[in-house]
């Protein structure tokens, strides 16, 4: 399960929530006008309550849920002692597109080993970004190979960090994910300039050369088993290569 859901949802009517069974940590705190007055870890409670006995579950969530006290910290230690925490990322500012807001990655795992149920993986990556423009920053592919290369070492996935070393070593580019930005492949049917490969990652795995058509392969037919149509005049043509050159002073563009 990814998700994205609205961070600091105030006002949520206590009463019509209280029995839902997909809550069973209980409500994180409830004002004098029975109401949550933030709903942060209602979110939180849904998506683990949604998940399976092996889900696995991967959320934004805003930075003050992991620090938030009264009732969201009885909440959050109850989620804790279950043992399905199993990463969680701090992020800069920056990293939304109309938000300068930080945020938190947070990961689930209801298959987690025993040998970690005990254990949380925190990373602060508040000073790792790359800026984009002056209003947005993003991770580059290396700064999230690194990123990820972590938790495969914590999780204990080898196989698959020293493939990474493996490719830092041949000189491959960094395994990411394509840009969320762009929503269809782009396939470029001739080489770029001075016939060099993109410098992105993304574009140099994108780009395929274009196979060239033989001199002697047939041209496309036309529908309907028709044939083109060919000039029968010369009336046909409004200029022909063999015609004398038309002046702006001729009378009649046709001789």
């Amino acid at each position: 399960m990814m998700a994205n859901p609205p961070f600091n949802v105030d006002k949520v009517d206590a009463e019509s929530i209280k029995t839902d069974r997909r809550l069973p940590f209980g409500l994180p705190g409830v004002n004098k006008d029975k109401q949550v007055s933030n709903g942060n870890y209602l979110w939180i409670s849904y998506f683990h309550s949604y998940l399976s006995g092996k889900g696995r579950a991967g959320f934004v969530m805003s930075s003050q849920a992991s620090s938030a006290g009264h009732g969201e910290k009885e909440v959050r230690r109850k989620l804790v002692e279950t043992g399905d925490v199993d990463v969680m990322i701090a992020i800069r500012s920056n990293f939304f597109y109309t938000r300068t807001v930080p945020c938190e990655l947070w990961h689930f795992d209801r298959a987690k080993p025993a040998e970690r149920k005990d254990q949380v993986l925190m990373l602060d990556a508040r000073n790792v970004y790359r800026k984009v423009t002056r209003k947005i920053y993003d991770f580059s592919p290396e700064q999230l190979a690194d990123l990820t290369a972590i938790v495969w070492l914590y999780r204990g996935q080898h196989e698959r960090f020293l493939g990474l070393v493996q490719d830092y070593c041949t000189g491959s580019p960094p395994r990411a994910p394509p840009s969320p930005r762009r929503s269809l492949p782009l396939k470029l049917s001739s080489p770029p300039a001075a016939h060099r490969w993109p410098s992105s990652p993304q574009a140099s795995r994108i780009w395929k050369p274009s196979r060239p058509r033989s001199s002697s392969s047939s041209p496309r037919p036309w529908p309907n088993g028709r044939t083109p149509p060919t000039p029968t005049s010369p009336i046909a043509l409004p200029w022909r290569p063999d015609s004398p050159p038309i002046s702006r002073n001729s009378p009649s563009r046709r001789d």
